[in-house]
C-alpha cells in the first residue's frame, strides 16, 4: 500500500519538474510574448556587435530618431556611407549628406538621424521594438563596398524604445 502512494509521489514530483523545464525552454526561445524578449534582445546585441562594423550600442525614441555607435571591427579603416533602420524594410536612414564617417580599425564613431518616417514603424516609449538594418560600408584596403543587413533581415535591432535617441 506504501509502495503505490510513493511511485504516485515521485511519478507526480517528476512531471512537475518536466514542466518546469519545458517552460523555462519556452520562455527562453520566445514562445511567450513577453517572457523571452530579453533572450531575443541578447541575441540581437551579440549578432549586431560582433559584424565587420559592430553596434557598440544603439538608441531608437519614439520620435523616429535614432543614434547609433559603430565600431570597426576589421584590420583596416573602413568609411561608413549609410546607415538604415526601420520596421518595414529600413525605411529611416542615415546618409552623412552624402560624407561617409571614417573609422580606424579598433575605433567607433556614432551617427545620429531623425529618419524613420513611416509613422506606423516608430516605437513607443517603454515599450520593445523589433527593427531590420542595413549598414554600408567601403574597406580602404579593397575598395570593395560591402552591406551588413542581419542575416537578410532574420536578425533585427532588438531593445526597448528610449525617451531620447
Amino acid at each position: 500500500m506504501f509502495k503505490k502512494a510513493q511511485a504516485a509521489t515521485e511519478y507526480l514530483i517528476i512531471l512537475a519538474v518536466v514542466i518546469i523545464i519545458a517552460l523555462i525552454v519556452i520562455g527562453v526561445m520566445g514562445g511567450i510574448p513577453g517572457l523571452g524578449t530579453s533572450g531575443k534582445s541578447k541575441v540581437s546585441e551579440s549578432y549586431w556587435g560582433s559584424q565587420s562594423v559592430g553596434l557598440d550600442a544603439y538608441a531608437v525614441d519614439s520620435t523616429g530618431n535614432f543614434r547609433v555607435t559603430m565600431r570597426n571591427n576589421g584590420r583596416n579603416t573602413i568609411s561608413v556611407s549609410r546607415v538604415e533602420i526601420g520596421a518595414s524594410g529600413a525605411n529611416g536612414y542615415w546618409n552623412g549628406g552624402g560624407t561617409a564617417v571614417s573609422i580606424p580599425s579598433g575605433s567607433t564613431a556614432t551617427v545620429a538621424a531623425t529618419a524613420i518616417q513611416v509613422t506606423a514603424d516608430r516605437c513607443t516609449l517603454g515599450r520593445s521594438y523589433s527593427y531590420t538594418a542595413n549598414i554600408t560600408y567601403t574597406d580602404s584596403s579593397s575598395g570593395s563596398v560591402n552591406i551588413i543587413s542581419g542575416n537578410g533581415g532574420i536578425i533585427k535591432l532588438e531593445g526597448t524604445c528610449a525617451s531620447t535617441a
